[in-house]
């Protein structure tokens, strides 16, 4: 019954007008005093019209039960179903009211959140970070994934499962954080700072990290491919089997990093020179696809080209 009740405003419009063909077609087999009016379709559908909209003018009468039956029947489903259309406009327009004042209210959530994280990007104080990863959190959970928090601090934090898009972290500090399921899209990270971090199952696309330090921070595995990371500091950092195919390599530096197994193949603007001031750079695939190796008991490196099918199913 409920069902009945909830349907919207043009189900009962489009049914009393459907009404009024059919009751037609029912007044053509039942005795109808027709007056002065000839017994024809039209007929019948004015009089249907008359019974529905309860106008009763008089000049069609029912002549028999049925025809009474049928003229009571319509002319109540008429009222019934008039009433509901205007229930339904009713309860119609209410819910539009307040749409419209819920989205407004959340709009105005989601500025307050925002200004708030504003805010709280130049607090400085001993709980920085974890204000402003609260407010970054709340701003998150509210459906907003662009954010600007230029400079702010997220220091020593568990960082996992937020994503971020046409974000501005120029120069966040992100230094003895964990940074876990950590998706940026097209996100600015230049001069980022990434001291002490440890990334894992993190995915960066188009993010620049121009000039970005990492120092001491694990980053195993991570895909670099679409960052931009010219003029990047690595020092110290484990950097083992990351990925940098066909990517810039201009002014970057790897001081003291574990570069095993990384791939640089088709990246630009990288020397073999660059990547052995990595401290380790055993089975690097260089950018023309040649494997590095570094003998243990000698200083000088060899390199084995790709021929054989282990390392060429490596690079």
């Amino acid at each position: 019954m409920s069902f009945f009740f909830k349907q919207k405003a043009w189900v009962y419009a489009v049914i009393y007008l459907l009404l009024i063909p059919i009751f037609a077609w029912i007044y053509s087999g039942v005795e109808l005093k027709l007056g002065h009016h000839k017994d024809d379709p039209m007929t019948y559908l004015y009089f249907s019209v008359v019974s529905i909209t309860t106008l009763g003018y008089g000049d069609i009468l029912p002549n028999s039960s049925h025809a009474q039956f049928a003229t009571a029947s319509e002319s109540i489903l008429g009222i019934v179903l008039i009433g509901l259309f205007l229930n339904a406009l009713s309860l119609q327009h209410s819910q539009e009211i307040e749409n419209v004042a819920r989205k407004k209210k959340e709009i105005e959530k989601k500025d307050n959140a925002i200004a708030r994280l504003s805010e709280l990007t130049y607090y400085r104080g001993d709980d920085e970070s974890f204000r402003l990863f609260g407010a970054l959190k709340y701003v998150l959970s509210l459906g907003v994934r662009e954010v600007s928090i230029p400079e702010g601090k997220l220091t020593k934090l568990k960082i996992k499962s937020i994503s971020l898009h046409n974000s501005n972290l120029i120069a966040v500090d992100f230094s003895n954080s964990r940074l876990n399921e950590v998706n940026l899209t097209n996100c600015n990270l230049e001069a980022a700072q990434f001291v002490d971090v440890k990334i894992s199952t993190c995915t960066f696309k188009n993010v620049n990290l121009k000039r970005a330090k990492f120092i001491k921070s694990a980053l195993r595995g991570f895909d670099f491919r679409a960052c931009d990371i010219a003029n990047t500091t690595f020092k110290d950092c484990e950097l083992q089997s990351a990925i940098f195919k066909g990517v810039d390599c201009k002014g970057v530096s790897f001081k003291g990093c574990d570069l095993r197994s990384a791939n640089f193949k088709d990246a630009k603007n990288i020397s073999e020179e660059m990547i052995k001031k990595a401290d380790n750079y055993d089975y690097v695939i260089l950018p023309n696809g040649e494997v590095l190796i570094r003998r243990e008991l000698n200083t000088s490196s060899d390199k084995v080209t790709s021929g054989t099918k282990s390392l060429q199913q490596t690079s």
